[in-house]
This record gives structure tokens, C-alpha cells and sequence, in this order.
């Protein structure tokens, strides 16, 4: 059955919060359950993260936690991403932590290109590859996100602690 691909509200919960996503119209359901699982995975580390807040700088993250002074510390980005925006936010925030959430079986060639793309940029923090098996809807139950644990959903990972 193909998708519909009309605006609306998204309700979740996880670790005692309640959060309503906007699924806009040019949007998956697979890219609004990736933020919300990506949001409940790093929550725990990041309690300061948001989902989709613009940042004063030409790409905004899915996710995203600020230190005291504005700048990203974490930053993920859920489903498709260019090669382009890739390096640029790799080089331009080289201690933050980045994570890459993908609904799907295989992570490899995306891994590799991460890593080569890395290669070339400054960035010397974490980096994470997540891979979110799918269905997406696995990882709920209602309106309750059930976290995977990061064993299981972590592919890749290098860089700082």
C-alpha cells in the first residue's frame, strides 16, 4: 500500500516526556518514527536534545543538543542525507558528536562512505552509524518508543568518547 503523503501530528512518549512531531507532507512516516526513536535513544546522554530546531547555520539537524554557548555537541541526522552536507557539518563542529539513524537491512556502503567523507574533514568526535531495523513500527507499542539497545542498533562507530 503506498503512503499518503499529507501533514500531520505525530504523538510519542519516552522517558517520562511526551513529544508531538510534525509529519509534513513531503515527509515519510519511516523519517518522523527515526527522530523519535533517534530522539529516546540519545535522550538519556543528551537530556538537552531537540528534534528539528534551526540552528543559525544553513543546514538544520534532525536531532540536536546545544552546549551553553550555542553550539552543537550532538547532532543527528535520520534517514537520507547528501555527501555534501555530510562533510560540511563534519567539518564545520570537528568535536561534536554525530550520529546517522537509517531505517534498513544494511548499513555497510553507507558506513564506508561516512568514514571516507570523515577522512577528509576535521571531525575527530564520536561518530555513530544506527541502524533501525525495519519495519520502524517494531519500535513502538502505541504511543510508547521502545529504545533498541545500542548493541544491537549501533553499526559503526570511531572517534571520541
Amino acid at each position: 500500500m503506498k503512503e499518503l503523503f499529507l501533514r500531520k501530528k505525530l504523538t510519542f512518549r519516552t522517558g517520562g516526556k511526551k513529544i508531538v512531531l510534525v509529519k509534513k507532507s513531503n515527509e515519510t512516516f519511516e523519517h518522523v518514527a527515526a527522530k523519535a526513536v533517534g530522539y529516546a535513544m540519545y535522550l538519556p546522554v543528551y537530556p538537552q536534545v531537540k528534534i528539528e530546531v534551526k540552528i543559525g547555520e544553513r543546514y538544520k539537524p534532525d536531532l540536536v543538543a546545544l552546549n551553553g554557548r550555542g553550539e552543537p555537541v550532538f547532532w543527528a541526522e535520520c534517514c537520507m542525507v547528501g555527501k555534501t552536507k555530510i562533510e560540511k557539518i563534519l567539518n564545520k563542529h570537528p568535536s561534536a558528536h554525530f550520529a546517522f539513524i537509517r531505517v534498513t537491512e544494511h548499513v555497510d556502503q553507507f558506513a564506508d562512505l561516512v568514514s571516507s567523507l570523515r577522512e577528509r574533514t576535521r571531525h575527530k568526535g564520536k561518530l555513530d552509524i544506527i541502524r533501525l531495523k525495519p519495519p520502524v513500527t517494531r519500535y513502538f507499542d502505541g504511543h510508547d518508543i521502545k529504545v533498541p539497545p545500542f548493541g544491537e542498533a549501533v553499526e559503526y562507530t570511531a572517534g571520541g568518547g
